[in-house]
């Protein structure tokens, strides 16, 4: 019998392939959903759509995905466009799992694609799970 986080994985790995065209076997936890899958932002879209679907939780724009609002507030970013230690802490409170280790927050510093590029399967799930979990 799965346990509920694998079933999770297992129904987001679906979702996840049915936009993305890979099979959903090929998608592990700890694949990079911008490296390793090739999510594309209009992509984005389509999976939050599915996922309060089949989840039936809300996943609301800017709640997940949108970091965009972060990269274009300026007291949380520098003049180059990347994160101060600031914009990593409201990233971190976001995806709380997103640097366990303090990797990121020790450097001080990250841009838009390097924070794309370490968001995992594993951190959607971990999400859709607070959201059910927030569910009545």
């Amino acid at each position: 019998m799965e346990s509920a986080r694998e079933d999770v994985l297992a129904k987001l790995a679906e979702i996840i392939a049915e936009v993305t065209g890979f099979e959903p076997e090929e998608i592990q936890a700890e694949d990079s959903l911008s490296e390793d899958i090739g999510i594309e932002s209009f992509d984005i879209v389509d999976i939050n759509f599915r996922v309060e679907e089949v989840f039936g939780v809300r996943i609301g724009d800017g709640m997940f995905w949108n970091f965009r609002d972060i990269f274009e507030n300026p007291e949380l970013i520098d003049e180059n466009n990347v994160l101060t230690l600031q914009g990593i802490r409201e990233m971190k409170r976001r995806i709380p799992n997103l640097d366990p280790s303090g990797e990121i927050e020790k450097e001080g510093r990250m841009g838009f694609a390097d924070m794309l590029a370490r968001v995992k399967v594993r951190h959607f799930a971990d999400f859709i799970e607070m959201r059910m979990a927030e569910s009545p």
